[in-house]
């Protein structure tokens, strides 16, 4: 599996497209990853979009995006 280094720039889109406390998904054309995008009051943030749960992959963009940690 590739990994990003956390200061490689990623373009995706327009950082307005994303509303504010939504999850939108990506897939990083170069490497094949689907990473989700999340804004929080105003912030983005990017994590790795499917974990697994039993066995079975689970999309993390596919849920609500609740609290904070």
């Amino acid at each position: 599996m590739s990994t990003l280094a956390p200061d490689t720039p990623r373009v995706l889109g327009p950082a307005d497209a994303i509303p504010n406390h939504f999850v939108v998904p990506y897939y990083l054309d170069d490497i094949k990853p689907r990473i989700s995008v999340a804004r929080i009051d105003g912030n983005l943030y990017a994590f790795d979009d499917l974990r697994t749960r039993g066995g079975q992959p689970c999309p993390l963009s596919g849920g609500l995006l609740s609290g904070r940690r």
